[in-house]
């Protein structure tokens, strides 16, 4: 008889995973109360509170300054550029949908990794980039696969959230290359929370045109989304700490399925096969590179 154990670690690690796969669902609920400036922004707050609580507020000064200053620079832009892309799409659907495409920074982490390390390419990354774009394609594509006009006219419907997904995937595939050699195995999430909370509550106090509707839906889910970002986080660090990383890693990179089930739940948004068949694509993607870093 064969027993199969899990530390404690890998899986406060596997909580990590779920908190984080419903962070599209609920950032898109409190977006449409809050409005795509004000939501975002209450989200980050609720973050910052809860993560400050629950780990407190780093020693800056522990800290190499090369890491705090390109660290706070990629993380913030990276968790402003997502979260907005989110909160301006235009439906539930292309919230999803942005979500996915976002989840190139897999392929694109191994492609810098290479680089920076001086490593062939191998074909395990190209079979894993065709893989990953062909599925951004289908989930595109809409209810018509792999069909040009229909992606072109999806980009072309709301430019701004696809853009700000794609560059935001840029920027977390740096921030995962540059910070591993600089940061010395230390994090300051709460930092960049605080930071990302100033950024957007500035802009949107400034900027903000949009209703608010403040009612107990929102409320909650502003909650839920908060401890999703704070709590994630911090379970996230004590699994790659305490648990095995190996397994996490992998896991991770399933986390386009669930999210992608739980938003549409969340959302009440039904999705056909060809979007499915397309986020599986993605995730295979994603498993090819990842294969391609084991054999280097």
């Amino acid at each position: 008889m064969i027993s199969m154990q899990i530390s404690h670690g890998t899986l406060i690690g596997i909580c990590a995973i779920l908190l984080w796969s419903t962070l599209i669902g609920l950032m898109r609920i409190v977006s449409d109360g809050l409005g795509p400036l004000l939501g975002p922004a209450s989200i980050y707050a609720v973050a910052f509170v809860i993560t400050l609580i629950c780990t407190g507020f780093p020693r800056l000064s522990s800290f190499p300054r090369s890491y705090l200053i390109l660290g706070s620079i990629l993380f913030v832009a990276y968790e402003i550029l997502l979260s907005l892309s989110i909160s301006f799409a235009e439906n539930s659907r292309q919230a999803i949908e942005v979500a996915i495409l976002n989840y190139l920074w897999p392929a694109l982490v191994v492609i810098f990794s290479t680089f920076l390390n001086h490593q062939k390419i191998r074909i395990w990354i190209i079979i894993g980039i065709c893989c990953s774009m062909y599925g951004i394609c289908t989930v595109l594509g809409g209810e018509y696969d792999f069909n040009l006009d229909e992606i072109l006219k999806n980009l072309s419907s709301n430019p701004l959230s696809y853009i700000f997904a794609t560059v935001a995937a840029f920027l977390w595939a740096i921030y995962c290359s540059v910070t591993a050699k600089i940061s010395k195995g230390q994090t300051s999430i709460t930092f960049f929370l605080l930071l990302i909370a100033i950024v957007l509550w500035s802009y949107g106090l400034t900027f903000n045109t949009y209703a608010v509707n403040f009612d107990l839906k929102t409320a909650l889910a502003l909650l839920c989304a908060g401890a999703a970002i704070g709590l994630g986080y911090a379970a996230w660090n004590k699994g790659m700490a305490c648990g095995n990383v190996r397994v996490l890693a992998v896991l991770s990179y399933f986390i386009p399925i669930l999210s992608t089930l739980v938003s549409s739940l969340m959302l009440n948004t039904p999705l056909s096969f060809t979007f499915w068949k397309g986020v599986l694509f993605v995730c295979l993607g994603s498993v090819f590179c990842l294969k391609s870093l084991k054999k280097s």
